[in-house]
This record gives C-alpha cells, sequence and structure tokens, in this order.
C-alpha cells in the first residue's frame, strides 16, 4: 500500500513517513542527520493527524503555513531543519497526500 493509501485508509505511520524521506532526502541532495530527519517525519505525521481529525491539535505558524500550501510564509517560519527539509514537505504533501487534501481552507 503506498502512502496516499494508507493515508486515506488511516494507516499511515510516521515510520512510513520516515522511510519516505529518507529516499527522497537522498534524491534531492537534502542533508539530514537522523534527528532532523525524524523531525521533519514527526511534523508531516502531525498535519496528518490534525488534518485527519485523530488527534486535533494546534499547529504552529510553520506548519500551519506547511498546511495551506504557504511556503513563502513557511520559509519566513521555518527553523534551520525546515529550511533545509522545505523542499521535502513540498514533495511530500503534493505526490504523496491524497488529492483531497490540497489544499484546504
Amino acid at each position: 500500500m503506498n502512502l496516499t493509501e494508507k493515508w486515506n485508509h488511516h494507516e499511515l505511520k510516521q515510520e512510513d513517513i520516515d522511510e519516505y524521506l529518507v529516499g527522497q532526502a537522498k534524491a534531492d541532495s537534502v542533508k539530514l542527520t537522523d534527528e532532523e530527519r525524524a523531525t521533519v517525519a514527526y511534523n508531516i505525521f502531525k498535519i496528518y493527524e490534525t488534518v485527519e481529525e485523530l488527534r486535533p491539535d494546534y499547529l504552529g505558524h510553520f506548519l500551519t503555513a506547511i498546511r495551506g500550501g504557504d511556503y513563502e510564509k513557511a520559509l519566513a517560519r521555518a527553523d534551520l531543519t525546515n529550511r533545509k527539509a522545505l523542499i521535502l514537505y513540498l514533495k511530500y504533501f503534493h505526490n504523496q497526500a491524497p488529492s483531497s487534501y490540497h489544499h484546504p481552507e
């Protein structure tokens, strides 16, 4: 089952996202430590859980911008790790999130 199907079936796990990020970071020459990659996977998973109302939660300014597809605002709000990983967020939500995700509100 691919990531979109896992999202649609509420079976997506943070580990699935992390596995995706390993390959995508390598393909895009994004150098992240394991800890940084885990942070990005956690953030993507947090957005997923919030979108699907599996864990309603407050998203900070950076994740709210990502959630809304405002990558310019996200860049302005990103810390160093998330700035390096911005292309990974963009590609994940553009290529892996279901079409019903794009772009809420």
